[in-house]
C-alpha cells in the first residue's frame, strides 16, 4: 500500500521528522481530543507512537498509542483546508471511516522518508516555520517535493 513497507503498517512507530530527528508528539503528555502536535526530541513516552492503519482508496488514518480513554487520530483542526491550520488529535471512529480531515496518504520521498499528505487538504503534514526547536507545532502546508520539514520516516518503536 503505498509504497510503506509491510511491517510498519498496524506496528506502533514512532514519526520522525527528516530535517531534525525530532518526532511527532503531543503537546501534552496523555493524548486527547483537541490536543495540539508538536516536533519533541525522542523518549520512551507513548505519546510519541503511533499506529498507521489503512483507510480505504489507499489512504490510512493515524492513530495516537498513547493512553486516551477513547482513541484519538492526527487531525486538522476544524477540518481545515488553509495553509497553516494545526494539526491536532481528534477522536477516531471506531467503525467506519475516518473523516476526511484524518484520512491521510503516505508516498515515499527518497531515503527511506515519506510524504503525509491530507486527503481532503491536498496539503502536506510539516514543521512550522521549518524549525528545528522542540515545542514547534506542526501544522499543514502546500506540499513542497524535497523540502525535510515535509518528510518522515516510519521508525518501529520495537525491534
Amino acid at each position: 500500500m503505498s509504497g510503506i513497507p509491510d511491517h510498519i503498517v498496524g506496528t506502533p512507530i514512532r514519526i520522525v521528522s527528516s530535517s531534525s530527528e525530532m518526532v511527532l508528539d503531543t503537546q501534552v503528555p496523555v493524548p486527547a481530543p483537541g490536543v495540539p502536535i508538536i516536533l519533541n526530541p525522542q523518549s520512551e513516552g507513548p505519546s510519541q507512537h503511533w499506529r498507521i492503519t489503512p483507510a480505504g482508496d489507499d489512504g490510512f488514518v493515524i492513530v495516537s498509542e498513547g493512553t486516551s480513554v477513547v482513541p484519538v487520530a492526527l487531525d486538522v483542526r476544524d477540518a481545515s483546508r488553509d495553509p497553516g491550520a494545526p494539526i491536532i488529535l481528534n477522536i477516531r471512529p471506531v467503525s467506519g471511516e475516518p473523516t476526511p480531515s484524518q484520512h491521510w496518504r503516505i508516498t515515499p520521498a527518497g531515503d527511506d522518508g515519506f510524504t503525509i499528505l491530507g486527503a481532503s487538504s491536498e496539503m502536506a503534514l510539516d514543521v512550522q516555520g521549518a524549525s528545528r526547536d522542540p515545542g514547534t507545532p506542526i501544522v499543514q502546508s502546500p506540499p513542497r517535493p524535497g523540502t525535510s520539514s515535509q518528510i518522515w520516516r516510519l521508525v518501529p518503536v520495537f525491534g
